[in-house]
């Protein structure tokens, strides 16, 4: 068990984790202790574990977590770790490696097949293929503006609505106002006149050539590690089943459609028929809406609410705030209701100031709740 006994909303949890049954959804305010949660979770539930961490950054941090050590190194009867813990997009990876492996035409490369930067150079030809042909003159500044907004078109194409079609794409440019180059000056007039090309045909044709340098080459970008074990239903791992029978998902209100795509294959994986039959595999999502800040970058702002859709979970409430005190929690009730400052908290202080005074009282390390009028 963890350092500190757990809280009346922590043990809701883990009564469900040893009593419960099909999934949950905890909505975990900030500050409320979610790795501490984990912890309890990881020392109640007694079989395999797969925590699917935000990002890299977060996997390595509780990689690393002492809290954590013991059920990250605990080994079964067979050798294998009780816990793992890895990214959305290190499953992705997971998938289209074994999928390569199984390929025989592709020989192994040092340097593996994840190629990171494979859609702007495929972007950069076709633009400059189109530039040419209408005898555009274009500077190498005004090319990778363009391949920049098409990339992430793309790419948000794929990750917002699991699409790569030319109407999507579009679809995209549309709603985050990209592609527009050609905007006047402050006296009125165009400093760079950028070519007008047909930016939603151009992203498609280079997903398009993108899929074809999988088909041929087996080369893939970030998400495509994602998209293609989607589209193609590339299987996982065989050894992952052994963990897919209880599945932690953090920070879930920035997941996107497609990474949330790649988390349901998990439900379906099945131990060889030697070992039976596993238990059915049960999702404890963890995350806050208010919290959400991805969206720019694909995540689907709706994340939350679709996993209640498409999960039919049991709600439970994370609300204790570890992290402010008495007054600032007060004070934060005003937007989020359920809140709640930890019976040890300082009272603290809260202050009205002006703009001024903010660059000379607020010091580095130091939190403030904000709010405006």
């Amino acid at each position: 068990m963890g350092k500190f006994p757990p809280n009346h909303y922590q043990q809701d949890i883990i009564d469900w984790v040893l009593n419960g049954e099909g999934n949950a959804v905890v909505n975990a305010l900030a500050g409320t202790g979610k790795t501490s949660t984990l912890e309890l979770v990881a020392s109640t539930y007694t079989g395999k574990m797969l925590f699917l961490a935000f990002n890299n950054h977060i996997a390595a941090e509780l990689n690393e977590k002492p809290e954590l050590q013991y059920y990250l190194k605990k080994k079964d009867e067979g050798g294998a770790a009780t816990l793992k813990v890895m990214t959305v997009n290190s499953l992705g990876n997971m998938a289209m490696q074994e999928a390569i492996r199984n390929r025989d035409e592709l020989p192994y490369r040092k340097d593996g097949y994840l190629k990171p930067n494979k859609l702007l150079s495929i972007l950069g030809r076709i633009i400059r293929v189109y530039c040419d042909t209408k005898h555009e003159k274009v500077t190498d500044d005004m090319v990778w503006a363009m391949q920049r907004d098409l990339k992430i078109a793309c790419d948000k194409a794929r990750s917002k609505y699991v699409r790569d079609d030319e109407d999507t794409i579009q679809r995209v440019i549309d709603e985050d106002g990209l592609c527009q180059f050609n905007m006047p000056s402050d006296n009125g007039e165009n400093e760079i006149m950028f070519p007008i090309l047909p930016w939603a045909k151009i992203g498609e044709e280079a997903l398009e050539t993108s899929m074809a340098m999988y088909e041929d080459r087996g080369e893939y970008d970030f998400v495509e590690q994602l998209y293609i074990p989607v589209v193609k239903n590339l299987p996982f791992p065989s050894w992952l089943a052994w963990y897919s029978s209880f599945i932690g998902v953090d920070e879930a209100q920035d997941l996107s459609k497609l990474q949330l795509r790649v988390i349901k294959k998990l439900i379906g994986m099945k131990l060889p028929a030697k070992f039976g039959v596993k238990k059915p595999t049960r999702f404890l999502f963890v995350g806050d809406s208010n919290q959400a800040i991805y969206a720019f970058a694909g995540a689907d702002c709706h994340s939350v609410e679709n996993i209640k859709r498409q999960f039919s979970p049991k709600e439970l409430p994370l609300n204790i705030c570890y992290r402010c005190a008495k007054k600032i929690i007060k004070l934060a009730q005003q937007d989020v209701p359920a809140i709640e400052a930890a019976p040890n908290a300082p009272e603290g202080e809260v202050y009205t100031i002006s703009n001024e005074e903010i660059a000379k009282l607020i010091q580095p390390r130091r939190y403030g709740y904000c709010k405006k009028k």
